[in-house]
């Protein structure tokens, strides 16, 4: 069978999970089994070399894409690249025609840099998901969950907005155009947006080590100036093959 998409970015974001060099099990994945490695990967103790594997979802990623080439198809719309930014292993992609004309806010040059924060820029934004992750492994399984949520989100959209491309292009090519450059333009911005309210709420529930949740709606509330509601707040602890080292 042809290779899908998502099988695509499902082998762009692998950290080996599953295969010999997994090292979720080893020493330096610590309490909560992580799979990133402090840098840098190589490294000598004692007089001896170590190394750290480098997986394909990795830190310090740039950008990444994955190139789509349709037959069929109008040439500008026949391309499409599926594009994001930072780490591929927390970073949900975007498609873009080949047709595209602008670049979104939320990608634009100006919009923060590497020395400069924004909350309107997708590397940004994805940059404080993935650390998130790094820093609280526990937190891995839900970022992924809302990654492929997502994922599957953007493919209905673009199935969606390619048909309507295509019945616009018929019609006048520069309508089309300009409809398939508005329709990643906006998905783009709204995504560094969900992504944001995403780290937000991990940081409200995962915060000084514990998980805090809704307590359920018979929880006492104190009002604004008492504290407001008071929640369910668990510790984490480790697990037993942890305890066992």
């Amino acid at each position: 069978n042809p290779v899908t998409l998502h099988e695509l970015f499902e082998a762009t974001r692998s950290h080996y999970e599953g295969m010999a060099l997994d090292d979720r099990k080893d020493v330096g994945a610590g309490p909560y089994h992580a799979s990133f490695r402090g840098r840098p990967l190589q490294w000598q103790y004692k007089g001896k070399a170590y190394v750290n594997e480098r997986k394909p979802g990795t830190e310090q990623t740039g950008w990444n894409f994955v190139a789509q080439i349709r037959s069929g198809v109008p040439a500008p719309l026949a391309a499409v690249n599926w594009f994001s930014v930072d780490d591929t292993s927390f970073a949900v992609r975007v498609p873009f025609f080949g047709a595209t004309t602008r670049v979104p806010r939320s990608f634009a040059d100006g919009n923060g840099d590497a020395l400069t924060f924004s909350f309107d820029s997708a590397f940004w934004v994805n940059n404080m998901v993935a650390n998130f992750a790094y820093q609280n492994a526990y937190a891995v399984p839900e970022i992924l969950r809302e990654l492929e949520a997502r994922e599957r989100q953007h493919f209905e959209a673009f199935r969606a907005a390619d048909m309507e491309a295509r019945s616009l292009f018929e019609q006048s090519p520069e309508r089309a155009i300009e409809f398939v450059t508005k329709f990643s333009e906006d998905l783009a911005n709204a995504q560094t947006q969900y992504w944001l309210g995403l780290w937000q709420r991990l940081f409200v529930q995962y915060r000084d080590g514990f998980n805090i949740t809704s307590a359920g709606r018979r929880a006492p509330n104190h009002g604004g100036k008492q504290g407001g509601i008071v929640p369910s707040v668990r510790e984490r602890g480790c697990d037993e093959e942890w305890k066992g080292r």
